[in-house]
């Protein structure tokens, strides 16, 4: 469904031939597994703040549960494939499950910001229980 935001962008960009901001949210975490909460989280986010696209980007070497069992990375990556199929607004992003060592937010969000064009603008998707755990980050 396209909003108002997006007539008005794509007005723009055809009157001043000038790219639109595209609205690029990440949502980050373990997702093992994801759920419904994980996706209303998402689906807000995308609507309150007008996001093309969210990322959902699992952690490869989550640093906040070194003695937590966590399923291997591939089940939690395809379980966030069934779990954001269907939404063309919902991709997800296999960085994280890439890297070596600890997945540091901040790492992340740096790579993003540096490989992404400036007219992306970046929104860290985070849940109320990680808020509450932010200065442990």
């Amino acid at each position: 469904m396209m909003t108002a935001r997006h007539l008005t962008n794509e007005a723009a960009q055809r009157a001043t031939g000038l790219p639109t901001m595209q609205r690029v949210g990440i949502l980050g975490g373990t997702f093992d597994p994801p759920h419904v909460g994980h996706l209303v989280i998402a689906q807000e986010a995308a609507q309150q703040l007008a996001l093309d696209t969210v990322l959902w980007m699992p952690s490869g070497h989550p640093p906040h549960k070194t003695d937590a069992q966590i399923t291997a990375a591939h089940h939690r990556q395809r379980m966030v494939q069934l779990a954001i199929q269907g939404n063309p607004r919902f991709r997800l992003s296999t960085y994280e499950l890439g890297r070596p060592g600890p997945s540091y937010t901040v790492e992340t969000l740096q790579y993003w910001r540096s490989s992404l064009p400036e007219t992306v603008a970046l929104y860290l998707i985070i849940g109320g229980d990680m808020v509450a755990d932010l200065a442990h980050w």
